[in-house]
């Protein structure tokens, strides 16, 4: 890249796009372009990235880096109600139950272990929401 500078690509390949001068670091499903400049003396900030089962540590130049830590949030007071009630009116799309037909077949995908995702929650009340629009 010009002025001797060169952006490492925090992304999944195929999502983000690596242009000329640009490296991958990891392929971590979410993105951002840090830009690195070789030429300067400035400290770098340790920032330990969830990678798999485990922690990536990556390094990027501290005047130019900022991490945006999750801002805690109090849990919901019915998650299995909140749940179904997001699955029957579901913002800009139809309900999951309309789109249920006889013989329908279904694939559930879910996140991997570093995402903060209830799954063992989740996919049993998915399965059972299933069951009584009757998908078996």
């Amino acid at each position: 890249m010009p002025g001797g500078k060169e952006a490492i690509v925090v992304g999944k390949p195929g999502q983000t796009k690596a242009r000329p001068g640009q490296r991958w670091l990891t392929s971590d499903p979410f993105c951002r372009i840090a830009p690195i400049d070789n030429q300067r003396n400035t400290a770098d900030m340790h920032v330990p990235l969830a990678y798999g089962q485990g922690l990536l540590p990556v390094e990027f130049p501290e005047d130019r880096t900022t991490v945006i830590a999750p801002s805690p949030r109090p849990g919901l007071p019915d998650e299995r109600a909140a749940f179904r009630a997001a699955l029957d009116a579901p913002i800009g799309t139809p309900s999951l139950k309309s789109l249920l037909r006889e013989g329908i077949r279904i694939v559930i995908l879910f996140t991997d272990i570093t995402r903060a995702t209830p799954n063992h929650r989740i996919i049993p009340w998915l399965l059972e929401y299933l069951g009584e629009h009757g998908v078996t």
